[in-house]
C-alpha cells in the first residue's frame, strides 16, 4: 500500500489518506510469467485450480489470486486438467 497526500485546493488542508494499488494480469501475462502457453492458464482458470475475474469479454487474474495459486498448490503436478480439477475439488473440501 502505497501512501498519498492529497492536496485539495479549495481548502488548502492535507488529506492524508491511502490508496492500494492492486496488479492485475490477463491470461498472456500469467503464462508469461509461469513459462506455459496460454492454453495451460485457460485450463487453470476451468479447472478452478486459478481464480479470476471477468469483466466484459476478458478474465484478468489479480496478482494476490496468482500468490494463491502459487502458495495453494506448490509441489503439485497440474499439468493434467483432470488432475488439476481433483486437486482444486480437494482444496476447496479443506
Amino acid at each position: 500500500m502505497k501512501g498519498v497526500v492529497n492536496l485539495n485546493p479549495k481548502t488548502k488542508s492535507n488529506d492524508y489518506s491511502f490508496k492500494a494499488e492492486v496488479i492485475c494480469y490477463t491470461r498472456e501475462e500469467v503464462a508469461n510469467l509461469l513459462h506455459v502457453n496460454v492454453d495451460v492458464v485457460s485450463g487453470l482458470m476451468a479447472s478452478g485450480c486459478l481464480s479470476s475475474i471477468k469483466i466484459g469479454r476478458r478474465y484478468i487474474i489479480p496478482h494476490m489470486y496468482l500468490t494463491e495459486f502459487l502458495h495453494n498448490y506448490k509441489n503439485q503436478d497440474l499439468s493434467n486438467f483432470e488432475v488439476a480439477v481433483a486437486a482444486a475439488e480437494d482444496m476447496n473440501k479443506s
